[in-house]
């Protein structure tokens, strides 16, 4: 079900409305909802499935970052085959509700009504299809998609009046979507136990600042024609509402002596200005628009894409060192830079012979292993490069059958050059502190098959290294291990690194 929070998240961010003169009915939309709300509900997700257009929304998406079309359209084809199924079978809304009463064990429950004469089972299956499986049940007229502990719970419950979610739907007035947050009697009581006081961050006040003077928030996300977003947070009174803002400014100097968000200010000019809400009676509001977002989410979609690349990288390597392993557990050596033919000629890379090792026996076996690896017939299958070694998010690289995991090679490295490949009692460095591979620059990157690395130079041995992540490149250790080896790391440090037998006495940098 967590699934399910991303998928609503994603239709309602950054797509426009396909009407925008429908009637927003708070009372109406507290009401279908109302069945399913207990003291220990925290928050409220609602998402009008008629209001989505999937063309607009891969539009707004490349203004945060560009999409490779093929993942554009795979999208696309995915959210409109869902979207066109609920609305077929009746679903109007999607509600998505938290429960302190679910956690740890559970996650979310997700909430659609169905119309008079819509289809309840056609509503359940595409829940069940979207979701990996939960469970579902028909209770009040709707489809309820949830944990089996869940779905029994709710339907045993005994709703508990919430008059707060009427009020924060009415204070939205509209919007494609909104998530409203509510305060519970037992997260104000535990808060005041124990922490009485606010940090000192935050000036060490009562933290009745908090748990007393906020009352519930909501935040409302418009799609026509432009994404914008607006914030409401509901005080106790006016005063409670400046002593909130009081908070939200020291919470801001705080974070503004901290490296990470001062590199975030240099990126987002004017950032806390336009994040610092304005006191309105007794309410705080925020309003921020579609090129604030912008601003806003663009930097953070480039590091989550980061993020899940150098994931990705590290995974295949360790993939990689692990073949390398499992080869040596058959052949009591890892593999040698090269396979060569009977006079010394380098034919085919180290990549080829680990291939049976990384399920690609049957690829291996379609290469002339006495052929070199640009031969007419080894040469015809560069283009299957296993995406194992797809190392780079330049877009050309992988078509051409190119790389960027390469071996160093000097003769005391792991990759020695010769026919040999070395043994594991020959680490005598040890596994842990000997890099095996390393993902070079992308104006370095090889063609897979070919028997063509890193040449160590010991006086740069940086030189060929990626410089694509700015916290420092990957590297794959003899012992199977994956680091991040900070760009700033010395060149004694890293020829140590390198040699497997050099006797240097050596910590990887982080």
């Amino acid at each position: 079900m967590y699934h399910s929070a991303a998928f609503v998240l994603f239709l309602t961010a950054a797509l426009p409305a396909a009407a925008a003169d429908r009637k927003f009915d708070a009372d109406a939309k507290a009401k279908a909802i109302a069945p399913f709300i207990d003291e220990q509900t925290v928050a409220v997700l609602h998402a009008d499935l008629d209001a989505i257009d999937l063309d607009a929304m891969l539009k707004k998406a490349d203004k945060i970052g560009k999409f490779e079309p093929k993942d554009k359209e795979t999208a696309k084809a995915a959210a409109a085959e869902v979207l066109d199924a609920l609305k077929k079978a009746g679903a109007h809304d999607y509600y998505m509700v938290f429960s302190l009463a679910d956690v740890p064990q559970s996650e979310p429950f997700s909430v659609i009504p169905v119309a008079k004469n819509g289809d309840p089972k056609a509503v359940a299956d595409m829940l069940k299809k979207m979701y990996a499986g939960p469970g579902t049940a028909d209770l009040n007229g709707c489809v309820v998609g949830a944990a089996a502990g869940t779905l029994e719970r709710l339907a045993k419950l005994t709703p508990t009046a919430r008059p707060e979610i009427a009020k924060a739907f009415a204070a939205a007035d509209g919007g494609t979507a909104q998530m409203a947050f509510f305060a519970t009697t037992d997260t104000r009581k535990v808060l005041e136990d124990t922490m009485p006081k606010l940090p000192p961050q935050l000036g060490g006040g009562s933290i009745q600042v908090l748990t007393r003077g906020l009352q519930w928030a909501v935040v409302r996300i418009d799609t026509d024609p432009n994404v914008d977003v607006h914030l409401t947070v509901q005080a106790a009174d006016n005063a409670a509402a400046k002593a909130l803002l009081g908070l939200v400014d020291k919470a801001y100097k705080f974070l503004s002596e901290e490296d990470d968000f001062k590199s975030f200010l240099k990126e987002v000019p004017g950032l806390v200005e336009k994040l610092t809400p304005k006191v309105d009676d007794s309410r705080l509001v925020l309003d921020l628009k579609e090129d604030t977002l912008v601003s806003l989410l663009k930097p953070a979609a480039i590091k989550v894409r980061e993020a899940a690349f150098r994931m990705q990288s590290s995974n295949n390597l360790k993939q990689l060192t692990l073949a390398m392993h499992n080869f040596h557990d058959t052949y009591g050596a890892f593999p040698p830079v090269a396979h060569f033919s009977k006079d010394g000629k380098p034919l085919l890379s180290w990549r080829v012979q680990i291939l049976p090792y990384i399920e690609e026996g049957p690829l291996y076996n379609q290469f002339h292993l006495d052929e070199p690896w640009d031969s007419a017939h080894n040469k015809a299958l560069i283009k299957k490069m296993p995406k194992v070694f797809n190392s780079s998010q330049d877009p050309k690289l992988a078509p051409e059958g190119k790389t960027t995991y390469v071996g160093v090679v000097d003769k005391s490295t792991m990759f020695t050059g010769d026919k040999k490949g070395v043994q594991i009692k020959e680490v005598t460095d040890g596994t842990s502190n000997t890099i095996f591979i390393v993902d070079a620059d992308d104006k370095d990157a090889v063609i897979w098959t070919k028997p063509d690395d890193l040449k160590l130079d010991p006086k740069d041995p940086k030189k060929g290294i990626s410089n694509r992540f700015p916290s420092g490149f990957l590297a794959a250790f003899a012992d199977g291990s994956v680091h991040s080896v900070s760009h700033s790391i010395s060149k004694e440090t890293l020829n140590a690194l390198f040699t497997r037998n050099g006797g240097e006495t050596v910590e990887v940098p982080k």
